[in-house]
């Protein structure tokens, strides 16, 4: 326990175990369970397999918060040291740079799968409720240990190769994308193959077997009815041993892409302008920044905070392509099309990417002013808090803008080319439903993109997972109240029609979202008024 190679890790460990966050996560995480608990165990007797369908709700939610995890938790491990310039100071300590991975990475790991652990007693009364077993439990949370080990040592890598905590998130993003998008990007090709052209490359197999490595599949597998296979898989074997790969890897990359520190707030600036000298000797100068705009705050977070025009371009390419690739489906296919696109295929993939895209927005906007201590320079300006506020909200949607038209043109696709009908027993429309589940989406994600940056301001780092995590209890709390007022109200008033609850949940939920965010947006500029002063 005295030994050099282990003392930060040691001392990692009893920081995150005494820290307060800690607790609080424990306790949100607590409550969490007994609240999806109470929703499947009250409704009970008209459930079936009310343990299984309980359990898979759980384990859903884990891989969206464990992901979300890797985006800011683990990404961060050694990129926030090069960001507070404090990587030099460990280096000094004597420290070998493994002491230093396994210091600031794997203490992360140990207690990600702590946390992980401790839910195990309570997801085991799924076994009591029925439809599923032990040996299910326990291959489902092998699963998830053995993705939280993947998805940690590839931050980890990230973060080593990265200069901040936003390029470490970013390789992350990019390599879970290409883990999770190769196998329907091969079965679309093989859609797309003719003339026995899938016979040759066997496309099929090689999907089958990337997609058979992800926890997706796996969990899949394992909620299946009838399932008696062992509690480790392919997919723990594959994900432990990448993970295995990427430590070494940072490890072998340490020295190279740790050794110098990043000269200050302007390294990004001068690396930007700088110039590059080719094998001939020819000294060619890089992308310029353009000159300000009328609006230099709002230039300033579009330049130098989501990538300017190469970040516009980019998510207009990712973007326009599926809303292209849907365009040419539905005019090719139709109806059909429309509806699997929707319901299955492009629009949940992009809808979730563009939510993270922004929820990234919403954690750094103001917390990269804090960290770099910038912010009371701003509010110097000859203009109110709330003014700077609006300016770099401002700059947040333009970078935004493209993945925002492009969702918004697939929900009008969608309900342009699905047949409209009428909710059987009622006489309601498909369309209008669709319309106002469509608009309660836009405005759920205003609610968690306002909250996620008012925790930011008391956050250092994981305010985007916990942004979603208590959107999600809110949501849930709102809705079931909602739910047990609008019944009530239906059968006194309605005869139990169901028109005031298809139409009043969602109106309740956005009315109850917006007011909330109104009053965090409000604490919120007072909360920057304060910091500004003591900075």
């Amino acid at each position: 326990m005295n030994s050099a190679l282990l003392a930060l890790f040691i001392r990692s460990l009893r920081e995150d175990a005494r820290s307060r966050a800690t607790y609080w996560a424990r306790a949100g995480l607590g409550c969490f369970l007994l609240l999806v608990m109470a929703i499947f165990v009250l409704p009970a007797r008209g459930i079936n397999a009310p343990g299984r369908i309980f359990f898979s709700v759980v384990m859903g939610f884990q891989i969206v918060a464990i992901s979300l995890m890797g985006l800011s938790y683990f990404s961060s491990a050694i990129a926030e040291e090069k960001e507070e310039q404090t990587l030099g100071l460990l280096r000094m300590t004597g420290l070998s740079p493994l002491s230093i991975l396994l210091g600031k990475s794997t203490s992360r790991l140990c207690g990600a799968l702590l946390m992980l652990a401790a839910q195990f007693p309570f997801t085991i009364i799924a076994v009591t409720l029925g439809g599923i077993s032990l040996g299910q439990v326990v291959a489902a949370y092998c699963a998830i240990g053995a993705f939280i080990f993947l998805l940690c040592n590839l931050a980890l890598l990230g973060s080593v190769l990265g200069r901040s905590t936003a390029q470490a998130a970013a390789f992350c993003v990019i390599v879970i994308g290409l883990i999770l998008g190769a196998a329907p990007l091969l079965n679309g090709l093989e859609w797309l193959a003719v003339n026995g052209f899938n016979r040759h490359l066997s496309l099929d197999r090689v999907a089958n077997v990337i997609w058979s490595a992800t926890p997706i599949a796996r969990l899949t597998e394992v909620l299946e009815t009838g399932y008696h296979g062992g509690a480790v898989g392919w997919q723990a074997v594959i994900n432990v041993a990448f993970g295995v790969g990427c430590f070494l890897l940072a490890w072998a990359v340490f020295q190279r892409f740790c050794e110098r520190e990043i000269e200050g707030p302007g390294a990004a600036t001068r690396a930007v302008a700088s110039v590059m000298v080719n094998s001939m000797g020819v000294r060619l100068r890089g992308p310029r920044v353009p000159r300000p705009w009328r609006d230099a705050l709002a230039w300033k977070d579009f330049y130098f905070l989501w990538g300017g025009r190469v970040g516009f371009i980019i998510r207009t390419l990712a973007y326009g392509g599926a809303l292209a690739f849907d365009g040419w489906g539905v005019a090719t296919q139709g109806t059909a099309f429309a509806t699997y696109s929707f319901g299955v295929q492009s629009f949940p993939l992009m809808s979730l990417a563009f939510s993270i895209d922004l929820s990234v927005m919403a954690a750094r906007v103001f917390r990269t002013e804090l960290r770099d201590q910038t912010f009371s320079t701003l509010a110097m300006l000859p203009c109110g808090v709330r003014d700077i506020v609006h300016r770099k909200v401002w700059g947040c949607f333009l970078a935004a803008a493209p993945g925002a038209f492009c969702s918004l043109g697939i929900q009008i696709l969608f309900l342009a080319f699905v047949p409209d009908s009428t909710l059987s027993g009622t006489n309601m429309s498909t369309h209008t439903i669709w319309g106002i589940q469509v608009a309660t989406s836009w405005l759920g994600r205003v609610f968690v993109i306002v909250l996620i940056a008012w925790l930011s301001l008391y956050m250092k780092r994981g305010a985007l997972p916990a942004g979603w995590f208590l959107s999600f209890v809110a949501s849930t709390l709102v809705s079931i109240i909602a739910m047990l007022i609008l019944t009530a109200t239906s059968f006194a008033f309605m005869r139990g029609s169901p028109v005031l609850i298809v139409y009043g949940l969602p109106a309740i939920t956005a009315i109850v979202g917006l007011f909330v965010s109104w009053i965090l947006y409000v604490q919120g500029v007072q909360r920057l008024q304060s910091l500004a002063g003591e900075e």
